[in-house]
């Protein structure tokens, strides 16, 4: 009988114990981690779902486009004096222009693979410049077959080619065919049969190409002087590379971006060998704009699902002190499901979000969210007042969650003054309580 007594005695302590509560309310928290941790891996998931989508549409209609050239390729024959021996080596000498002018239209349009947006666009460009090496001057061991000259012209993925691309050297139209894989990459080249290159020593040039892309739209600068135009009806551009452009006026109904890009700003020689320089180098000086949507739903995702081990633990915390100012008791398997639709609240999120939009699912899932848990806490609380405060509570967390999403470049410093400011409420509205003669069943000191 006294064995008894002990054990109901120990079982009565544990509870009413408020560090044993706390203690198994905190194990509890950690425990979900778990879940909150898989949902994150999910939103990874079917980001990497939405970039094969893409992937998918912009294999079939056009991948990033980056514009080279146009270079005037002449193939010599250089003399090398090694050991006491001649040795011939084939060579090729790239020539670039002195003038380049591109003025590019691109229409962007939105395609869709499943539920995934894909935005791709298609683009008229005209090009126009001309040659002159007239101060060029050879090496003595260097001879150029300038009867064998091309003009070559590299665009990054050739199933974009909308129509037949319009060649023209001094007003004569040309012929071209595929280049095959060069130093401007894939591409198109024409041979250069109306000019007498070795005497005139300079010849214009026009270039109009249809051309289809996705995700990114960019200019090598090859020229002395580069002077490029866009004008789309994207209303989100994202520049890109190595010059920003050095006008560029938004819009509603799209952008006009320009830039000048001079000999002098970029690390390239007005002629080379082709051993001097490489494919890589010309992409490196490259300069354009991204066509992408501006909001990634996935990210925002993302951002909230990491802040769900904070939501969790403030709406026990809530919990916490209700039970234990109210004398309210809450059992560890209502926790356990509280908890439960706390982590059900991203996936909810998740899977609206991909059918409507980031901003009315979060509202959508959050309402539901609040409206399950008051609705069964109310019958835990059996008052109208803790239920509807407790209503009213998640309601700001999760007002305070969105807020810190949408403020993506100061969302470290609003989440840290809010939890901040959180914290002070609930230290000054408990600085007077005594917690050593609280507990579970007795009336608060």
């Amino acid at each position: 009988m006294e064995q008894q007594n002990i054990f109901e005695k120990l079982n009565q302590w544990l509870k009413a114990s408020i560090m044993v509560k706390l203690l198994s309310v905190g194990f509890l928290t950690l425990v979900l981690i778990i879940p909150a941790a898989m949902i994150q891996e999910l939103i990874r998931e079917r980001e990497m779902t939405r970039e094969e989508a893409a992937l998918e549409v912009r294999q079939k209609w056009g991948g990033p486009q980056t514009i080279v050239g146009p270079l005037m390729v002449v193939p010599a024959v250089e003399v090398v004096e090694k050991n006491d021996k001649t040795e011939l080596k084939e060579r090729k000498f790239y020539f670039t222009p002195e003038n380049l002018k591109v003025e590019s239209e691109i229409i962007s349009q939105e395609r869709s693979r499943g539920i995934h947006p894909v935005i791709v666009y298609g683009s008229e460009t005209h090009l126009k410049g001309n040659f002159n090496w007239s101060d060029f001057k050879v090496a003595d061991n260097i001879e150029l077959n300038w009867d064998q000259a091309v003009l070559l012209f590299g665009v990054s993925d050739l199933k974009g080619i909308d129509d037949q691309i319009e060649l023209m050297v001094n007003n004569d139209q040309l012929p071209v065919k595929p280049s095959g894989n060069t130093i401007a990459g894939a591409g198109i080249q024409s041979k250069i049969t109306n000019v007498e290159l070795e005497e005139k020593n300079q010849f214009g040039f026009e270039i109009n190409l249809k051309l289809n892309g996705s995700g990114n739209y960019s200019i090598v600068p090859v020229a002395a002087r580069t002077e490029a135009a866009i004008t789309s009806n994207w209303s989100h551009p994202s520049f890109k590379g190595n010059f920003l452009p050095d006008f560029w006026e938004p819009g509603e109904e799209g952008f006009l971006a320009r830039w000048k890009v001079l000999e002098l700003n970029r690390s390239l020689p007005s002629t080379w060998l082709d051993h001097e320089i490489n494919h890589s180098e010309l992409q490196e000086i490259a300069f354009g704009t991204d066509f992408i949507i501006p909001v990634n739903e996935y990210q925002k995702n993302m951002r909230s699902a990491k802040y769900a081990i904070l939501i969790i633990g403030l709406s026990f915390l809530i919990y916490f002190f209700i039970e234990v100012l109210a004398k309210t008791r809450i059992h560890p398997i209502q926790y356990g499901l509280i908890g439960l639709v706390l982590v059900t609240f991203y996936t909810l999120l998740l899977s609206l979000t991909e059918q409507i939009g980031f901003d009315a699912a979060y509202l959508i899932a959050a309402a539901a969210v609040v409206t399950l848990i008051s609705f069964y806490s109310a019958s835990i609380f059996k008052n109208q007042a803790r239920t509807l405060f407790l209503a009213v509570s998640l309601s700001f967390l999760y007002g305070f969650l969105y807020l810190i999403i949408q403020m993506s470049e100061i969302a470290l410093l609003a989440g840290s003054i809010g939890l901040f400011a959180i914290l002070s409420v609930i230290m000054i509205l408990t600085r007077r309580l005594d917690w050593y003669r609280m507990s579970l069943s007795d009336p608060a000191g």
